[in-house]
């Protein structure tokens, strides 16, 4: 029977290419199936999870022989492959705290092309080939895999590496700095080849993945670029030659399994347990990280809890390290920035719900600062024991002393507070000062977010009289609504259960919670314009709220829900000028829901169905009074699909496959001179943004361009002025600005246009009518980021929305009419005679404009044109323009601007060379009643 520990590709979010490549190892077992790890870290496997004893896997007397294929590598010609192969022996052999050896045999020859399975068997002969072809699957896409053949007590008695050289290349260079990447699908020999004997002496995967990052987890290479620190068993090649060295967890790992005499003389050891810091319960699956205190930053080695055989729960060692001072610190196994999981492993029951943090001496605590930490002395020949975590349950309140309404921390409406109930018996108070009438709701969350608070909430006058009050309301935490209809100071207390008076008095739990006061605000109002309402959907609540902005002071003044009920997976928002709000889905349907009365609550809806599986990124652009909608799938075959609808229904017309090119569509956008940006996360494995172009209106694109290549740091993207894309740069927390100079199609630069920003890869983009560029930061907010100055850079940060949990897509109403006849147009503004006067020939932009404007101007003198006729409508010529006869003023030579107008303005007469929209005429018309 064969298992496979890694070999699947891992990827960081739904919409992030694979890791560059997993490292392979599987077992093959005579009576029973021991599982394809050694040991784990230098910890040696405790099998207990598959069923068996406390039994470890091991090369009997650390002896292993291991023959070549006479030829290696059918790639290399140069004999560095044989030679490198012999340094990657050496190097385990050459612990010299370790009587681990491996020598080589004879070597052996396979009629080529060599296959996966042509050197595998149960023979007790070791093989190391290279394989040609995969015939029957037994690499899939792993770089390389160690076979094992195991028997009773946990010997291995063969072991078989097979280098896949059918999808990968392997390299011997040495470049001058080790951290450069080889190149697409080449990985170093050294590097996989150290790895994979490891797996043949007993090693399981080390989640030693580099430094400790500012968020108190480590950063693999993949994060940070830098692999210095990465552990040459950790489950991912890095594609640098950084791994061909053993780092010193690999080499405190093989001193562990395979002792000579020199260890316990020479190095140290520091013990001890993991605990939960409430309920005192083992923690298994902690990473235990012993750091230099010269290097708190740094792992030396590091090991895993209650994973090793026997003990009383929790427990850990670190061994082999060398005299000095250390730091221990834990850290859960998440898979964020360290991918590593328990999955990289055969153990089951990680515990990866606890925060990071120093072990702190005499004071550790379940309530203890994370970065608080005492220095360990290591002498050589002792083992330091006692070194117990207790893990954070909650963290110190920074709101006390708050435990009386005289204390009471000040809070307001659309606020939200972390604090704790620490210690026990501890009750918190806020002040809540009301102007008018008000409905709060009172949001408690413990529970939910996974903290072992069991909270009680209640509201109470100045004078103490309590006037609401909720236990269980949502799992065990408190939600409750008021009215508050005498303008005062009230106070919020939140309290463990059982404390029902607020006062301390048997409470029965501890630990963090979230409190948000929500205050009901004004509706949006009817018959504002839909310019300047900003549509904004949550998959927390399933909603899709209205918010307006009326005065553009950049922060709304009314709140509607649109609709209800729309799911917790959606994709992006776009709009129509009707009124209609477009909601991709996951499904092969867009969703489209009208409001045709005007009150910003949806009337009707229809579904656009599709050939994709999924629609979720959108994309829309109006042109000749046609609604263009743009969908391609994430999770299918990436084709993009361009759907017209000129009858208003929503039910295009016509579609046609744009195009074909993308693999997974990730997020799609056009900007002003109708140029398609489409975020195609499997372009060069890791992302990258595509160019399209429709030049002669078929609804095919017939231009393309890769207009960034390495877009793998990016989540979405919003395109507006010809060349221009904005993009969420998620790992920096900024949104950077790309811009095509020279419209080839290719980002010429890249630039931080706002930083300081919490993004998440689901969350969109949006921009409204005057260039200002929203943003969903903290997954519950919407932000504006306008440019003031026009440097392009955000000026300033501005809450634009109240607190709404779960944000995904934004997108802003149509109003006023856009731009005539925008770049790229197939319906410019033409001139022409028509008998004494002349022929002004425009964009016809659809019924929902009604009235148009004609500006005329001197040439020669620019920027001198005035109305000549305003809020006219011209005569539609059936092709998608409208035209109109007029007279010219005097004998001068004239130039001609046409614009739109509805009812919530004038659209603007375009932009300057500069990308920045030119100020209105001299005089101008207006709005169109």
């Amino acid at each position: 029977m064969t298992t496979t520990e890694a070999g699947l590709p891992c990827a960081g979010s739904r919409r992030r290419s694979p890791l560059p490549g997993a490292l392979g190892a599987a077992v093959l077992a005579g009576l029973i199936v021991l599982g394809g790890r050694g040991a784990f870290a230098y910890v040696q496997t405790n099998l207990i999870d598959l069923g068996l004893g406390d039994v470890g896997v091991f090369q009997m007397g650390g002896t292993l022989v291991l023959r070549l294929e006479q030829d290696a590598s059918f790639r290399i010609t140069d004999g560095s492959d044989i030679t490198t192969l012999q340094d990657s022996m050496a190097r385990w052999s050459d612990v010299t705290t370790s009587n681990a050896t491996i020598t080589e045999g004879a070597r052996f020859n396979l009629p080529s092309p060599i296959d996966a399975s042509a050197g595998l068997g149960t023979d007790g002969v070791n093989r190391l080939y290279f394989a040609e072809t995969d015939n029957n699957n037994v690499l899939s896409n792993a770089i390389a895999v160690s076979f094992f053949f195991v028997g009773a007590g946990g010997q291995i008695t063969d072991c078989d590496i097979v280098f896949n050289e059918r999808l990968y290349t392997f390299s011997t260079t040495t470049p001058a700095n080790p951290n450069q990447i080889l190149g697409t699908n080449t990985y170093d020999l050294g590097e996989i080849a150290t790895h994979e004997m490891g797996h043949c002496l007993g090693f399981d995967h080390s989640p030693v993945a580099g430094r400790f990052a500012s968020g108190g987890l480590e950063a693999s290479g993949f994060s940070s670029g830098d692999f210095t620190y990465q552990a040459t068993m950790y489950p991912y090649g890095s594609r640098t030659i950084q791994g061909r060295s053993l780092s010193q967890d690999d080499i405190s790992g093989v001193s562990f399994i395979y002792p000579n005499s020199t260890p316990p003389v020479t190095t140290g050891a520091i013990s001890g347990r993991v605990l939960n810091g409430g309920t005192f319960a083992s923690i298994k699956g902690a990473h235990v990280v012993a750091v230099a205190t010269s290097a708190p930053d740094v792992p030396v080695a590091g090991v895993i809890s209650d994973v090793q055989a026997g003990g009383p729960g929790g427990e850990y060692s670190i061994v082999g390290l060398p005299p000095g001072t250390y730091y221990a610190r834990i850290e859960p196994l998440v898979g964020t920035s360290n991918p590593f999981t328990a999955a990289n492993t055969h153990f089951t029951g990680f515990d990866a719900t606890f925060p990071w943090e120093f072990y702190d001496g005499v004071t550790e605590s379940g309530f203890d600062v994370a970065t608080d930490r005492v220095a360990v002395t290591v002498n050589a020949g002792q083992t330091v024991t006692g070194i117990d975590f207790l893990t954070n349950v909650a963290s110190r309140d920074p709101n006390e002393p708050n435990n009386t309404r005289a204390s009471a921390t000040p809070v307001a409406c659309e606020q939200t507070m972390t604090s704790s109930i620490v210690p026990l018996g501890d009750v918190d108070y806020y002040a809540l000062p009301i102007t008018a009438g008000t409905e709060v709701q009172v949001d408690v969350n413990a529970a939910r977010s996974g903290s072992p608070l069991d909270a009680i909430a209640g509201v109470f006058d100045a004078a103490g009289n309590r006037l609401a009050f909720a236990d269980n309301t949502q799992s065990l935490d408190p939600i409750l609504t008021v009215d508050l209809f005498t303008p005062g100071t009230y106070y919020v207390a939140v309290a463990s259960f059982n404390d029902g008076s607020f006062n301390g008095t048997d409470a029965r739990t501890v630990g963090n919670y979230r409190i948000t006061l929500h205050c009901s605000v004004p509706r949006v109002q009817p018959g504002t314009c839909r310019g300047q309402v900003l549509y904004a959907a949550s998959s927390s609540t399933g909603t899709i709220y209205a918010i307006s902005d009326t005065n553009h002071d950049l922060q709304f003044e009314g709140q509607t829900v649109f609709a209800n009920g729309i799911g917790a997976v959606q994709g992006s928002l776009t709009s129509r000028r009707d009124g209609g709000v477009c909601l991709g889905t996951a499904t092969s349907d867009i969703d489209v829901l009208w409001d045709d009365t005007g009150d910003f609550t949806f009337d009707r809806t229809t579904a656009i169905a599709t050939a994709n599986p999924d629609t979720l990124p959108l994309a829309a652009v109006r042109r000749a009074g046609v609604e263009y909608l743009y969908t391609g799938d994430t999770f299918g075959s990436g084709t993009v699909y361009e759907m017209r609808d000129a009858n208003g229904d929503a039910q295009p017309e016509q579609t046609t496959v744009f195009t074909d090119e993308p693999q997974s569509v990730i997020a799609l956008s056009v900007d002003e001179g109708g140029m398609l940006y489409v975020f195609d996360g499997s372009f060069n494995q890791f992302g990258g943004i595509l160019a399209y172009r429709d030049t002669d209106g078929d609804g095919v694109a017939d231009h393309s361009s890769v207009f960034l290549a390495d877009a793998s740091a990016y989540g979405t993207l919003l395109a507006r002025r010809p060349g221009e894309v904005f993009a969420t740069n998620v790992p920096l927390g900024q949104i950077d600005r790309l811009l095509d100079v020279d419209g080839d199609g290719v980002a010429d630069s890249v630039a931080p246009y706002a930083t300081g920003l919490a993004l998440d890869v689901l969350q969109s983009l949006a921009i409204d009518g005057a260039d200002v560029l929203y943003v969903i930061d903290g997954g519950n907010r919407v932000l504006a980021l306008p440019d003031d100055n026009g440097d392009g850079a955000a000026d300033r940060q501005v809450q634009f929305s109240a607190q709404i949990p779960g944000l995904l897509g934004i997108a802003f109403g149509q109003g006023p009419p856009e731009t005539v006849s925008l770049p790229g147009s197939h319906h410019p503004v033409t001139v022409t005679r028509s008998g004494p006067g002349l022929r002004l020939t425009w964009e016809d932009q659809g019924p929902t404009v009604p009235a148009y404007n004609i500006y005329e101007g001197t040439i020669g003198d620019w920027y001198s044109h005035a109305p000549l006729l305003c809020r006219v409508t011209g005569t539609p010529d059936g092709v998608g323009n409208r035209f109109l006869d007029v007279a010219p003023t005097g004998a001068a030579s004239h130039y001609y601007l046409v614009t739109a107008s509805d009812a919530c303005g004038e659209g603007s007469p375009g932009r300057a060379g500069s990308g920045l929209r030119l100020p209105m005429p001299n005089g101008t018309c207006g709005a169109a009643p």
